[in-house]
């Protein structure tokens, strides 16, 4: 299977004066039934852009010399769900058009009149329609409106560059993606390929620069072990280093999840003791301290268990915490049912 992204990067620079004044709605592209043509012309003589919809008011003013510029687009004769006014509105010689009510009201508050709607701009792009953009410069007072965004980009100094990026997949008959390879500008960013379980879970991705993450799942399907193997660049750039990470997950005898994402090392050396009430993680003390609560404890952890030791990493003022989401190990078939906070010391 293969699909195309495109990615567009705008940058700015240059111009001819002119300034963007952003979307003012859209129009349709070609005539149909309940729509009207927007013509546009150039006044000259300062008079600056002039659009109307109506078309004995376009043959008078060519006839008094305007230059003609065309159909604009089609906007719609009536108002209803996805059309809003567009207005016209004029000082002296000057014209603006906008859809904006604001607009409106705060232009004839600083004496421009008001000259109604000629037409109605839709509110949803779409195949059978385009965007309709306003740009100003200052020097002539003049507004301009377009379709065309080259044309528009040209006007005020915006470069964009669109980039296509190809994604090709492939499955097996259980839908399980195979491999993914997405490739832009004739480079390739990622070339992965997975691998799965009998149970169908993925076990295994390898990909570019030494890329390798390996999964794995308790009795009841939940992941419990990711380990990383990678490649990681230096800040200066000048480097590669290799880079291994693990992480662990924990559930109970509920299947419900009490560790997330924890930072594990194997179970080596390190005593973990896991009272019905509270833990004490020592890196160095074979003997814990008493529990708080008098307790005794259920289970006491050594070499000979497959337990990982487990730490979720939470800053907070600076210090990371070890901090169980919810509840304990589960300690043989015991559990430590309390909530516990502690600092972890290493």
């Amino acid at each position: 299977m293969q699909t195309q992204t495109a990615t567009r990067t705008t940058g700015y620079g240059g111009g001819q004066g002119w300034v963007d004044e952003g979307l003012t709605g859209y129009v349709r592209k070609t005539a149909a039934p309940g729509y009207t043509a927007l013509y546009r012309m150039n006044l000259g003589g300062g008079g600056g852009h002039f659009m109307t919809t109506d078309a004995a008011e376009r043959t008078r003013l060519l006839n008094a010399g305007a230059w003609d510029e065309g159909i604009v687009g089609y906007v719609a004769t009536a108002a209803d769900a996805t059309h809003v006014a567009l207005y016209r509105l004029s000082y002296g010689s000057l014209h603006v058009y906008t859809s904006s009510l604001s607009e409106v009201a705060n232009a004839v508050a600083d004496g421009w009149r008001n000259e109604g709607v000629i037409g109605y701009l839709g509110t949803v792009l779409d195949d059978s329609t385009a965007a309709l953009y306003r740009v100003y410069h200052p020097d002539d007072n003049d507004h301009y409106y377009t379709t065309d965004r080259a044309q528009r980009n040209t006007l005020v100094g915006i470069h964009e560059t669109d980039q296509v990026s190809t994604t090709r997949s492939t499955y097996d008959l259980s839908g399980n993606k195979l491999s993914e390879r997405i490739e832009q500008a004739g480079v390739v960013y990622e070339d992965n390929r997975m691998a799965y379980d009998a149970q169908g879970h993925l076990r295994l991705v390898k990909g570019l620069s030494g890329l390798k993450v390996n999964y794995e799942y308790d009795r009841n399907g939940n992941r419990i072990h990711v380990r990383s193997e990678y490649q990681q660049l230096s800040d200066d750039g000048s480097s590669m280093t290799s880079q291994v990470h693990d992480s662990w997950s924990a559930y109970d005898e509920q299947n419900r999840q009490v560790v997330a994402d924890g930072v594990g090392r194997p179970y080596g050396g390190y005593a973990l003791t896991v009272y019905l009430g509270c833990e004490w993680l020592n890196p160095t003390d074979s003997s814990p301290p008493p529990c708080p609560a008098a307790a005794a404890p259920s289970h006491t952890s050594d070499r000979s268990r497959p337990f990982p030791r487990m730490a979720l990493r939470c800053e907070e003022n600076g210090t990371d915490w070890q901090r169980p989401r919810e509840t304990g190990f589960a300690a043989s078939t015991r559990q430590a049912t309390a909530l516990r906070r502690r600092r972890v010391r290493s």
